[in-house]
């Protein structure tokens, strides 16, 4: 029972806090704003909704950012370690894809993911949770965010590939 607790580590807590239903629900909701987007561009949103301060900064109606580029710089402790963030959810940000894929609330056409508007399920149900409730509160914000040129925003927040 000792090693259990010993080999328990912090990767391992983040992926049980960020699984592929949290990782479905950001994405989706982010989709539903920008109503198509890039496999690439849907891999930046778990790592952002993830960060704790990055998530209460984006669900704020008075935080205003125009672009990732002025973010960046409004508040650049929010990314210091952005590129291990990516790189330990990708597994999960992809799982997440084809989750929502599975379930028919998107389509992937070549590299874009299209959100299909006229599905039934229903995922602002506050019996989600607060977690959930502050990531749709934040897809506005975060859909902005992510509409621009996919190698500038890779090259902005710092992604090592």
């Amino acid at each position: 029972m000792n090693n259990q607790i010993d080999s328990y580590n912090k990767s391992s807590s983040r992926y049980l806090y960020n699984n592929e239903l949290i990782g479905s629900i950001a994405i989706a909701s982010v989709l539903k704003h920008l109503k198509k987007a890039t496999i690439s561009q849907c891999a930046l949103i778990l790592p952002l909704v993830s960060h704790k301060d990055t998530l209460n900064f984006l669900k704020r109606k008075n935080s205003v950012v125009r672009s990732m580029e002025e973010f960046i710089t409004k508040k650049p402790h929010f990314f210091v370690n952005f590129d291990q963030r990516y790189v330990s959810l990708l597994p999960v940000s992809m799982n997440s894809i084809i989750l929502l894929k599975e379930i028919g609330l998107v389509n992937i056409e070549n590299e874009f993911i299209h959100y299909i508007h006229e599905n039934k399920f229903e995922y602002t149900n506050e019996t989600l949770g607060k977690r959930v409730e502050d990531i749709i509160k934040s897809s506005s914000t975060l859909s902005c965010l992510l509409d621009d040129d996919i190698a500038n925003l890779y090259l902005q927040l710092r992604v090592i590939l």
